[in-house]
Parts: C-alpha cells; structure tokens; sequence
C-alpha cells in the first residue's frame, strides 16, 4: 500500500524523510518542491525522503537523476511497482539480489507500525557504519599484505637465485 509511506519535505538542499505528514499518494512524480532554479531538490544517500512527496516520488527523481543506469533501473522499476499499489517492502522484494530479506522484513515492520522513517534511517546508518567499517579493515589489512608480499618475495629470489648461485660456488671451493 502506497498510501502508508509518508510524505517528503525539503531540509538543507536535499530531501529528507517523514511519515505522517501531508500529501497524496496520487501526487505527480514532478511535483516536487523545486530547489535552486527551480529544478527538483536532489536526494542524498543519507536522507530520507520528506516533505511535498511521498517515497515513490523521490524515488521516481532518483530514478531521472542519477548517473549509474543499473541503479536507475532499480529506482524506475521500484516506482513504477509503488504506482501500481504495491507496498514498499513487496516492491523492493521483486530485487532480491539487491535487498535481502532482513532488510525487507524491517521495513515492512516499518510500515505496519507507522515508523517508516525511523526504519529507513537506522538502516541507512547501520549500512553507513558497515561500509565505514568495511572500508577499514581494508585499509588496516594492507601494510600486513604489503609486508607479506615482500616477505614471500624475497624468499623466492633466495630459493631461484641466490642458493643455487651459492650452491655453484660451494661445490667449486671443494665443499
């Protein structure tokens, strides 16, 4: 059901989520509050959406608006499913190799309790600190790979190379 997912509002240049607030689940996808120039605001990945418009809408911006296609197909196909009455967590589970069913089942808990936005921010920050925390293990783990690299390298230039070369200059001293 479309019409459980809250409206969007405008706050600091972006769009950032509420539900709750007014709106119509039938508003046009342009319908947006316009931003500098009037151009539509853009959505950041740590906003959720908010004010004059409801998910599927900014979803359907997103889906205008970005740059990487597979996430704009993502974005088209999650708005078009959310005009045809589905809700949310049914449509975002037509990718279920892009959504697992954790996150799923929150946000359908989500949306029977009302507390849409604050399941949509506790996953935008659990996913945030995740890829945070990705990203350090990665940057923590290479100076112990570089030192390895350069430790199995070194061994293999002394097995190929140096012995054998010691080897020949053992044999010829009489050795």
């Amino acid at each position: 059901r479309a019409g459980d997912l809250g409206p969007l509002r405008r706050d600091m240049g972006g769009l950032v989520g509420a539900a709750g607030e007014g709106g119509s689940a039938g508003s046009p996808p342009g319908a947006a509050a316009p931003g500098a120039g009037g151009q539509p605001p853009q959505a950041r990945g740590d906003e959720v959406p908010e004010v004059g418009h409801r998910v599927g809408a900014a979803l359907r911006l997103l889906a205008l608006r970005l740059q990487k296609s597979r996430l704009r197909v993502l974005c088209a196909g999650i708005w078009s499913r959310l005009g045809e009455g589905q809700s949310l967590s049914v449509a975002m589970g037509n990718y279920p190799k892009v959504f697992d069913g954790q996150t799923l089942n929150l946000i359908a808990a989500g949306e029977a309790t009302g507390n849409i936005r604050d399941v949509l921010e506790r996953l935008i920050s659990h996913f945030t600190e995740q890829k945070e925390f990705k990203r350090k293990l990665v940057s923590a783990m290479a100076y112990p790979l570089f030192i390895c690299v350069i430790a199995v390298g070194v061994v293999i230039f002394f097995v190929l190379f140096l012995l054998p070369r010691l080897q020949t200059l053992l044999s010829s001293l009489g050795g």
